[in-house]
């Protein structure tokens, strides 16, 4: 599907930014190591509710000690015509951020949706501390 004429708006400005995986990352590091809110919000955001979201962010389990209750913090975007995943550790020392292409006009059933995140928690396991 040509989504060129498609403006992004629609989303507010959720999809007025344009940035790379890389962006997404200095994104996370700096609002993890307090550069960009101060401590105690962050700890707000880091605050696991029933809907797994906190303040902005998106809560899952850590690769590194599955069934520990650590965490991980993120958030998925998808708008006309790409997808993105990034999730950080709290510590924003692990990170790893994906963007594709899809046709797929509806999120749910994005045929890479599965091989993205099975990508995703590789990503966060190959990078745990030895």
């Amino acid at each position: 599907t040509d989504v060129t004429e498609y403006d992004a708006s629609i989303w507010s400005a959720g999809s007025a930014v344009v940035s790379t995986v890389a962006d997404m990352n200095t994104f996370f590091r700096g609002l993890f190591d307090g550069t960009l809110l101060p401590q105690n919000l962050i700890d707000e955001m880091q605050v696991v509710t029933p809907s797994t979201y906190g303040l902005g962010l998106l809560l899952g389990g850590d690769a590194c000690n599955p069934g520990s209750g650590e965490l991980v913090f993120g958030n998925r975007g998808n708008g006309f015509g790409y997808r993105t995943f990034a999730f950080s550790s709290p510590d924003g020392q692990r990170q790893v951020s994906l963007a594709w292409t899809t046709a797929a006009p509806n999120p749910a059933a994005d045929p890479l949706e599965q091989v993205a995140t099975n990508a995703l928690v590789t990503g966060l396991a190959a990078s745990c501390p030895a």
